[in-house]
């Protein structure tokens, strides 16, 4: 037996799925080679059944199951393997003689990956981190939210992601894959053009825009959304 929430489900087989993304671009003499690999959000499939338990009838469990699919609400699995923060991806059912009064399931359940604000304020001056350190910055302001540098003698992608505008929460691959014109030969983070303009990322997640994740993600603050197996927003019990 196992878990999804509090709803009883009788599990046959589990199969988990972890995968990385990593980069096919040439990296930058001193980089971690980490800083290119992004994980992917961990997968599960189940087979199984669905039975009546003292608690709930199997047309009950069954509704309940399919409510949290409609609604992309986060859950909990509790089996062989235990996973927080899922979200029914796929939740397919039939019914065999051999299951009196039950049905037998198939489900996939994806890992949805909680995007956290990048931005801390000093309680002393009321401003953010980026806000105090941008005089020592090459920072201009264009549409938007953008903030962009321009690039100097002896600056490197990696400095920049991850000194100078730390805070933003970009990685190396995605300033390399916003900026190809910002580099001698496409793709290589190591021809870095003086001078250049560089996108270097956004001060706040409130329209649609290219993410680090590679994806077109509408933000918002209100009913939330997922992207990627990322979910942006407050309320998960909100639709999608």
């Amino acid at each position: 037996m196992a878990l999804i929430n509090d709803i009883w489900i009788q599990v046959i087989d589990e199969k988990v799925g972890r995968d990385i993304q990593s980069t096919d671009h040439p990296t930058e003499k001193g980089i971690d080679i980490t800083d290119n690999v992004k994980r992917q959000p961990i997968t599960i499939s189940l087979t199984g059944k669905i039975v009546d338990t003292d608690n709930l009838k199997s047309h009950e469990a069954y509704n309940k199951l399919y409510n949290l699919q409609e609604k992309g609400s986060l859950i909990t699995y509790s089996g062989r393997n235990i996973l927080k923060n899922m979200q029914i991806q796929s939740f397919n059912s039939t019914h065999p003689y051999t299951n009196a009064g039950g049905l037998d399931f198939d489900m996939t359940l994806k890992e949805v990956r909680i995007a956290q604000n990048a931005y801390s304020t000093n309680e002393d001056s009321g401003k953010t981190k980026a806000e105090e350190k941008a005089g020592t910055q090459q920072v201009s302001q264009g549409d938007g939210n953008a903030v962009y540098h321009t690039v100097q003698k002896g600056n490197t992608v990696y400095t920049l992601v991850n000194t100078n505008y730390k805070e933003l929460g970009s990685t190396v691959q995605w300033v390399i894959d916003n900026n190809p014109d910002a580099f001698s030969r496409k793709g290589d983070p190591t021809t870095l053009k003086v001078g250049a303009k560089l996108l270097m990322g956004y001060k706040e997640k409130d329209k649609t825009e290219s993410t680090q994740y590679g994806v077109e993600a509408t933000w918002l603050y209100t009913n939330g959304v997922y992207a990627d197996g990322v979910y942006y927003g407050e309320d998960v019990t909100d639709r999608v």
